[in-house]
């Protein structure tokens, strides 16, 4: 299964992100969500991250949702 990025690249936790898995070569999705949209408003949405915010990334059944943690990984 791959790795899904949901993020908006004005924001720079989702840029971080992105920039973190290119550099290490990680096969990605890239999901453009839009700040204000119906899709970040969505239970969907929110069942991946409660606080509403990107970046989120999706692997399977595991999700992570603060961008500062995605470096660290």
């Amino acid at each position: 299964m791959a790795i899904t990025l949901y993020a908006n690249m004005v924001s720079q936790p989702s840029r971080a992100v992105a920039w973190v898995l290119q550099a290490k070569g990680v096969d990605y999705e890239h999901v453009e969500v839009e700040f204000g949209g119906d899709f970040i408003k969505s239970d969907e949405f929110r069942a991946m991250n409660p606080n509403g915010f990107v970046p989120v990334l999706k692997d399977g059944d595991f999700t992570l949702f603060e961008g500062y943690v995605f470096p660290m990984r």
